[in-house]
């Protein structure tokens, strides 16, 4: 094979590498997490945790890693890919909708995909359940009450207004006269 077939070759190998983990298997993800420790630590803590970072950090990588091993200790991880959720996003952005209504939308939205994650777990566990009516019963009550949400009293909006700032050099001075005279003086840098 000539240099130029092997480096056709290696190229065609490198474009078909899933660049985004969530379309990659969670086998995959597993076999090649490397934890920064004490990244994986800090994930398998109990406490609530916001993860944030700029796209292709390894979010999606480290919380698919983490459900395969709470998986593989036995338990049950629950992993919603939020983009996925939803039936149309535009109504969460639907300005003609108050802001209630499309908040409470997006809550139903994500507790019924929760929902249905849990009914999966659930089925796949009913034989071993020591009551199972017990587990039927549950996600009844679920689902009764994701069914029930509603939004009610003061809603606050936040608005984020963009500011910015210009870097200048000089001095500045005002004085004022009144019931109260007052002067100021500044550097501006």
């Amino acid at each position: 094979m000539s240099a130029d077939e092997s480096l056709k070759n290696l190229h065609k190998a490198l474009l078909n590498f899933n660049k985004r983990a969530e379309r990659a298997s969670s086998e995959i993800l597993v076999s090649n997490f490397v934890d920064s420790e004490p990244l994986f630590d800090l994930l398998s803590t109990p406490n609530n945790q916001v993860i944030y970072g700029r796209r292709g950090t390894g979010k999606t990588h480290a919380l698919k890693y983490l459900a395969e091993s709470v998986e593989l200790a036995g338990d049950h991880a629950v992993y919603l890919d939020l983009r996925s959720v939803g039936s149309n996003s535009s109504i969460y952005n639907d300005g003609n909708r108050s802001l209630t209504d499309r908040a409470a939308t997006l809550i139903v939205d994500v507790l019924n995909a929760v929902y249905d994650e849990l009914y999966d777990i659930a089925v796949s566990a009913i034989d071993k359940a020591p009551d199972p009516n017990q587990l039927t019963l549950r996600l009844d009550d679920l689902s009764s009450a994701i069914s029930t949400i509603r939004i009610t009293g003061a809603v606050e909006r936040e608005v984020q207004t963009d500011e910015t700032t210009s870097q200048d050099t000089g001095i500045s001075a005002r004085a004022s006269t009144g019931p109260t005279p007052s002067a100021e003086a500044k550097r501006i840098t």
